[in-house]
């Protein structure tokens, strides 16, 4: 997933966080915005929500 992110743009100057938890959770995190949470989402991200999140990353490059 950090791949992803990071694969087809720089991310510059904003700050991701992908903390891997308990009992199989993740939390992904862009500018201290929780993004997803797979406690939340009850299922590991498949490939068309790690686009979705990526997205998301391209949307904050251009807000800063």
């Amino acid at each position: 997933m950090a791949a992803e992110f990071l694969s087809s743009h720089n991310p510059g100057d904003i700050a991701i966080t992908i903390t891997p938890a308990d009992k199989g959770r993740l939390e992904v995190y862009i500018q201290k915005e929780k993004v997803y949470d797979c406690k939340d989402e009850k299922a590991m991200p498949d490939y068309n929500k790690i686009k979705e999140l990526q997205m998301l990353v391209i949307e904050k490059l251009f807000e800063v």
